[in-house]
């Protein structure tokens, strides 16, 4: 397909429609426009917050939420772009609810559900001093709606599971909050998806989620199933064939202490906090069926081929296909600055987000060759 035919035919959602305060509001057609060419890269948004790429539905569709939109403020909402025939319509219908909070939300498809996942994280606060108190500020709270195929349903009467990611309050000292993992560190700078689902490929009677630390599986048959755990990671991402899961391990971890002096009575006192960040990161291969694990390449966010037998990855110049039989490494073009990447299920286009020039953030798409 030539850029020039491209350009006519991929839609581009702008701006907003009119607030909804009615949480089971219907699905709405958004305007459309041709998209932006820019280089070897189309630009398909134009709004004035970040618009983070969720994935592909199973017919193409390009998934993203967007953030800051006119009559939304700081909410969050997920819509489609089709690359293919130019229709946009928002996806997650009645459960705006659920993405109208302060959360990234993603939603997964498989071969007769979706899944639904959000997680939300506690602003960073200044507590007093005394003895500790379970501190909400330091934990990301990860839900996983198993809806039906269809719109239709009250998000409270679907099936629901919850994580939440380790926390830690030293007992000895309680001026100390440590929380802030890599991967959480992601999700703040860039919006992106850490944590999953991940559909199984057979019948989607399983997900593979992570909690910013370790991936798990659970079973989407029974809410009373305990997660069974794969290993450390995120950003879970399982084989076509299903036989292996990708995450990505930071690597080089490191702290840094910062002190805050808070009034305490008629004194004060002093609270430190560690800040927990990454060097870098490092993406595994599990094999499910050993649980055995293998260092594949640097980078993070790894994401399959449909057609096999290769892995994207994120890096600071861009992404990074790695053959996964020879090892060797293809940069993509026109991806510099990239993340939250995503393949199209034919494999023919790479979903992504991306500053632009004015410091905004917005949904690109370019060929995955």
């Amino acid at each position: 397909m030539s850029r020039v035919v491209a350009r006519r035919i991929i839609a581009l959602v702008i701006g907003a429609s009119a607030a909804c305060s009615n949480p089971d509001d219907g699905l709405f057609t958004p305007p459309a426009i041709v998209p932006i060419e820019e280089g070897e890269r189309f630009r398909l948004t134009v709004n004035p917050g970040p618009d983070v790429v969720r994935g592909f539905t199973a017919d193409g569709r390009v998934l993203y939420r967007s953030q800051g939109l006119a009559g939304f403020g700081e909410g969050w909402r997920l819509l489609s772009i089709d690359p293919q025939v130019g229709v946009a319509r928002e996806e997650a219908g009645i459960y705006r609810a659920a993405l109208r909070t302060d959360s990234v939300t993603a939603l997964r498809f498989g071969p007769d559900r979706r899944v639904l996942a959000t997680w939300n994280r506690g602003v960073r606060t200044i507590h007093g001093c005394g003895e500790p108190a379970p501190d909400p500020s330091w934990v990301v709270a990860v839900s996983f709606y198993r809806l039906a195929p269809f719109d239709g349903i009250p998000l409270a009467s679907v099936p629901k599971w919850s994580l939440t990611t380790p926390s830690f309050s030293a007992p000895a000292t309680p001026n100390i909050r440590v929380r802030i993992t890599p991967a959480e560190g992601e999700v703040r700078s860039r919006g992106v998806n850490p944590y999953g689902p991940v559909l199984s490929r057979t019948d989607g009677s399983s997900t593979f989620v992570s909690d910013g630390e370790v991936v798990w599986q659970i079973d989407m048959e029974d809410v009373t199933s305990v997660p069974v755990p794969i290993g450390p990671g995120s950003f879970p991402a399982l084989s076509p064939d299903g036989i292996s899961l990708a995450a990505s391990i930071p690597v080089g971890v490191d702290s840094v202490s910062t002190f805050v002096t808070v009034p305490a009575g008629l004194g004060s006192c002093t609270q430190e906090t560690v800040e927990i960040s990454a060097a870098g990161w490092q993406t595994v291969i599990y094999d499910l069926a050993s649980g055995t694990s293998v260092p594949l390449a640097a980078g993070l966010e790894p994401v399959y081929d449909p057609a096999g037998g290769r892995l994207l990855v994120r890096r600071a110049g861009g992404f990074y296909w790695i053959d996964l039989a020879a090892g060797t490494e293809t940069l993509v073009s026109g991806t510099f600055g990239g993340y939250a990447p995503s393949v199209s299920p034919d494999g023919e286009w790479i979903a992504f987000s991306s500053e632009n020039v004015g410091g905004g953030h917005d949904v690109y798409l370019v060929r995955s060759d």
